[in-house]
């Protein structure tokens, strides 16, 4: 389902506003998991949103949220993690956009890209951050996990959208016996 953002500028707001507070509350509750995952390592769950903005809206909402997202981490966790998160949602972003323009890959196999990119793009960031190319040795940790979570993600983005297929549908044919 495409969502038009041209046909109603409040439904367009309101759809935009509610993914990015859906991004930001997964971005919060992957902090709590963090607690039992080595220093540094993330899921991902706010990348299910932005691939469905980009998917059911279009690239330049979802690189909006992209970039929100990272000002409230700048705001909540400080200037190197949202130094951190602009450089691996963009990385991450771009790949996605990308393959998903490009390619006809599997929703999965995007997800686990777009996780190894935002992995590199964060490894570069605290490269330059720390003025030391040895924060690259904690690459195999970051991509296995990476990895795994792609996965996982990509797993939950294919039932989503599937989801709002099926609701799209249902409303289609509400309407369509109204009338």
């Amino acid at each position: 389902m495409k969502i038009n953002p041209y046909k109603s500028n409040a439904r367009y707001v309101a759809i935009t506003g509610m993914m990015l507070a859906l991004a930001v509350v997964l971005t919060t509750l992957e902090s709590q998991f963090s607690a039992f995952l080595p220093a540094g390592v993330r899921i991902g769950l706010s990348n299910i949103v932005i691939m469905t903005a980009l998917l059911s809206i279009n690239a330049p909402t979802a690189l909006i949220i992209t970039i929100l997202k990272s000002v409230f981490v700048l705001l909540t966790r400080g200037v190197t993690a949202g130094m951190m998160s602009v450089c691996g949602g963009l990385a991450a972003f771009l790949v996605t956009w990308l393959l998903f323009r490009h390619t006809s890959s599997s929703y999965v196999m995007v997800s686990v890209i777009s996780a190894v990119a935002h992995i590199i793009g964060q490894l570069c960031m605290a490269s330059v951050l720390t003025g030391s190319v040895y924060t690259f040795y904690y690459a195999p940790l970051l991509l296995i996990v990476g990895i795994a979570s792609g996965v996982c993600t990509g797993i939950v983005l294919d039932i989503i959208l599937k989801r709002l297929s099926g609701l799209h549908e249902k409303n289609s044919e509400r309407i369509d016996h109204i009338k």
